[in-house]
């Protein structure tokens, strides 16, 4: 009788085997690929991004008959605006208050992720992180927000003066 149940334990697991298709991590050569797959495409979205852009300037010159470089000021002024909100101010190389926000962000998501080694539920810890992560990365947008439409507005007022040479 347990003979058969053994023949029968080991019969299940073995078409079990053959039939389910193992879970395992990636292999070193596999993970190496996703890497580079996810680099090619982040390269993609920027060429593609600053291509779009380029295009961008060159209709508005196109449609404003600008010969004076008046267009290209207000997309330099533009993206000065959005950089000294976004980045680091051009004039000053002082970091944004977009930049620090989201660096502590980053900062307490290490911290809250180092934490996540003690939880009784380390998956489920680390999922609650990242949330906090992303929520705390919108609230840094949110901030911002305003100040990059004005941005936007000043960029449609430039246009619009360069639409009416004086």
């Amino acid at each position: 009788m347990i003979r058969r149940i053994i023949v029968g334990a080991l019969a299940g697991a073995l078409c079990a085997t053959l039939v389910v298709d193992t879970a395992s991590a990636f292999t070193r050569r596999e993970a190496l690929c996703v890497k580079a797959a996810r680099s090619r495409s982040k390269a993609a979205v920027l060429a593609a991004r600053k291509a779009a852009s380029d295009q961008l300037a060159a209709d508005l010159r196109v449609c404003l008959n600008d010969g004076t470089g008046c267009v290209s000021t207000c997309i330099a002024e533009q993206s000065a605006c959005q950089l000294r909100w976004t980045d680091k101010d051009p004039s000053t190389g002082q970091a944004s208050a977009f930049s620090v926000c989201k660096d502590g962000c980053k900062a307490a998501n290490v911290s809250d992720v180092d934490a996540c080694r003690d939880a009784v539920d380390p998956v489920q810890c680390v999922a609650d992180a990242q949330l906090k992560l992303f929520t705390c990365n919108q609230a840094c947008a949110a901030a911002v927000q305003p100040y990059l439409i004005e941005c936007n507005g000043q960029f449609n007022d430039c246009l619009q003066g360069c639409s009416n040479p004086q």
